[in-house]
């Protein structure tokens, strides 16, 4: 919840369609998101009123290693936090869990689109970082990092 408030005090949320937040150990692929969301929003200025449900198993389908939202999204998360804290047991659930009730709260539309992030977790094995997928968790040591970036082809999307 820290992350998300320093986003909507930094402001740059304001300047784009869609803000991405990531967990520092997730191996994360934006040129592939890039093609995603232009499926989902593909006319360029005109963004929806969503959020991207990505882990199937999940309580809340939302998982917190890769968070998708519009700006639209993110704007009624803003505007709605403070009266989901008053509804929601919020003490006692994963910020990604709260987000997503929050945002069903406030009545934002959502989206799956399973298969972008390989997780243990939601039913993925993100041991082999070559699925062509958005994002890898859990990588903590540099080593394995750098391993999955090569695997997922990373240095060839970037020189072409």
């Amino acid at each position: 919840m820290k992350a998300w408030e320093l986003i909507r005090e930094d402001g740059r949320y304001e300047t784009h369609d869609w803000t991405v937040k990531v967990d520092p150990d997730v191996v994360f692929i934006p040129e592939r998101l890039r093609s995603h969301l232009k499926q989902v929003a593909p006319k360029p200025g005109v963004t929806p009123r969503l959020y991207i449900k990505n882990c199937r198993p999940a309580v809340s389908g939302l998982y917190g290693a890769l968070e998708i939202l519009s700006r639209p999204a993110v704007e009624a998360y803003f505007i709605a936090k403070d009266d989901c804290k008053k509804i929601l047991d919020w003490n006692h659930m994963g910020e990604d869990v709260f987000m997503s009730k929050c945002l069903d709260i406030a009545k934002v539309t959502y989206i799956d689109v399973f298969g972008m992030l390989d997780d243990e977790f939601c039913g993925e094995d993100p041991s082999s970082c070559s699925s062509g997928a958005v994002a890898f968790h859990k990588f903590a040591k540099v080593d394995a990092y750098t391993q999955c970036l090569e695997e997922a082809g990373w240095h060839k999307e970037q020189t072409g």
